[in-house]
């Protein structure tokens, strides 16, 4: 194996784990924003149902059934949108993950390439 072909060969896997590492970051930054973003509106979901509910018992009491249901509904939707943002969370990291994968293959794949031409022009 020649000289040239082992540095393209240990250029290339750098390359490569670099940019497995950059998305790796870049999926971890983009995690914590969305779980610090559903967690800041499950907070915010929660404290404006419980508001909403006091508010209803104090003005009547057959009101209270009422405003249970629409604090249950909000605390719901609230969950709903924390399971989507769990959820686009995971397909952004697996998109990330796999394409980091194909970006390592196909630098694989291409000092193979230069070393299969280096072979044959030797």
């Amino acid at each position: 194996m020649s000289k040239f072909y082992k540095i393209m060969q240990a250029t290339a896997e750098q390359h490569a784990s670099d940019a497995c590492n950059k998305a790796s970051e870049a999926l971890k930054h983009e995690t914590q924003s969305v779980t610090h973003a559903g967690e800041d509106m499950m907070g915010k979901a929660a404290s404006t149902a419980d508001k909403m509910g006091q508010q209803a018992k104090g003005m009547a009491r057959n009101a209270t059934d009422s405003a249970q249901d629409l604090g249950n509904k909000a605390t719901q939707k609230a969950k709903d949108a924390w399971e989507s943002a769990t959820n686009t969370t995971e397909s952004v990291k697996d998109t990330m993950v796999g394409k980091g994968q194909d970006a390592k293959e196909s630098i694989k794949e291409s000092a193979e390439t230069v070393k299969n031409a280096m072979n044959t022009k030797n």
